[in-house]
């Protein structure tokens, strides 16, 4: 994992109030990793803790079937769709269903910004994150010659916001919840569901 990666990993495990204060604030920044990792209150580390530069709209339905439908579109400054992010929740988890960033956008961590947000919203509902990692309509990573290359480079994004590899192409991510509360009522109401998808 390189140093973004790593400084994701560790802005994931903060609690969410102080990553959207840290998101919405204008530090000096740094692209020193021990510098950062020292004083993050002081220090921005870019594409990690800095505003996003996408304008995100979020869309729920609630499904007949007892789920809720979201997605997360993403525009840049002019208004342009660059892409979205979709995804169900039930009030024991939440699964990534996909991510899609226009071709002519890729290559500018739009992608990173688009999960940094599914990461936020789901410490919000305090519920495990789960999503199998495969390519998009065969689609390969610019510079990724094969589709196992292009899972890698996927399995490294998802893994740079705390998700784990469960088996296969499969990954999960537990929650930071605001309170000491949330987490017992995720795990006294959720405790079967979990350990079946875990």
């Amino acid at each position: 994992m390189d140093e973004v990666g790593r400084a994701r990993l560790a802005h994931s495990k903060r609690l969410l109030r102080e990553r959207l204060a840290d998101e919405l604030g204008t530090e000096e920044l740094t692209t020193d990793l021990q510098k950062w990792l020292g004083d993050p209150e002081r220090y921005d580390f870019p594409r990690v803790d800095v505003e996003s530069p996408l304008r995100v709209e979020h869309d729920q339905h609630f499904s007949p079937r007892g789920w809720v439908d979201g997605k997360i579109e993403a525009r840049d400054e002019n208004s342009v769709e660059v892409g979205y992010l979709s995804y169900t929740w039930t009030p024991c988890d939440l699964h990534l269903e996909l991510v899609s960033v226009k071709p002519e956008f890729r290559g500018r961590g739009y992608a990173g910004f688009l999960v940094r947000e599914l990461v936020n919203l789901q410490d919000g509902f305090c519920v495990p994150a789960f999503l199998e990692v495969w390519p998009f309509a065969g689609e390969l990573v610019p510079g990724r010659e094969t589709a196992e290359e292009q899972l890698q480079v996927l399995k490294g994004l998802y893994g740079s916001f705390g998700f784990e590899s469960t088996g296969g192409n499969k990954m999960a991510r537990m929650p930071v919840c605001r309170t000491k509360r949330e987490k017992e009522r995720l795990l006294r109401e959720c405790e079967g569901k979990l350990k079946a998808e875990w």
